[in-house]
């Protein structure tokens, strides 16, 4: 619990410095939304799963030199339409997002297990949205991209 308490409490604070929201946790796993135009909501998620996973691989590094469990992450980037709103069924209620965009992120997130430069996975939404981001963007197999490099970003 201690060492996803510390996980969860680190990318979430970067999430929303990115004014990313959280819209829950599935166990390791954060499930979270960028609001606004497509521009601005891709780049605020690039730029937050871009330091997330620098910020990942920092903790590594001190938990290797402790001689601590260590553990991957990837992350899933996908923009669109969801619902959002809160469920009910008698005594138990939850807020959750339901559409296109959130089923594309988790398939972005579990093939990111696959990735060669930072597991950073993204649909052409996302990846091919924007010019400036790209060139940034290798071509995977399913019409998915990967982010290539945590550095330089626009």
């Amino acid at each position: 619990a201690a060492l996803l308490n510390s996980h969860m409490r680190e990318l979430v604070a970067i999430i929303h410095k990115f004014s990313g929201r959280v819209e829950k946790f599935i166990g390791d796993a954060i499930v979270a939304f960028f609001p606004g135009d497509s521009e601005a909501a891709c780049r605020n998620a690039i730029h937050a799963a871009a330091i997330m996973m620098k910020k990942h691989r920092e903790i590594q590094i001190e938990r290797k030199t402790r001689n601590q469990v260590t553990y991957g992450i990837g992350i899933g980037l996908d923009y669109g339409v969801v619902m959002a709103g809160i469920l009910h069924a008698h005594a138990r209620s939850e807020f959750t997002l339901i559409g296109p965009a959130r089923s594309n992120a988790e398939h972005c997130e579990s093939a990111s297990k696959g990735g060669i430069a930072t597991r950073i996975m993204a649909t052409g939404e996302v990846a091919c949205g924007n010019q400036a981001f790209s060139p940034l963007f290798i071509s995977h197999a399913d019409n998915l991209f990967e982010l290539a490099s945590l550095e330089n970003l626009p």
